[in-house]
């Protein structure tokens, strides 16, 4: 299992590759969720659980988007 530090390094590399994305440029952001197998299903459900209560006020009422 990769340490804190191993972590916030590989952040690091990332924020410092050329061709990031800048994601405040990009309207509407949209986020998929793809099942797998195994536990992938439940992780999955339970990943979409999470996301539509952190963007429960960002996603517009009834419509899932």
């Amino acid at each position: 299992m990769a340490t804190v530090k191993e972590q916030l390094e590989r952040v690091e590399a990332l924020k410092a590759q050329p061709n990031r994305l800048n994601f405040s440029t990009i309207s509407p952001i949209k986020i998929g969720m793809i099942g797998g197998h195994g536990t992938g299903p439940t992780i999955t459900q339970e990943s979409q659980t999470v996301i539509d209560y952190i963007l429960r006020d960002q996603v517009a009422p009834g419509t899932g988007q």
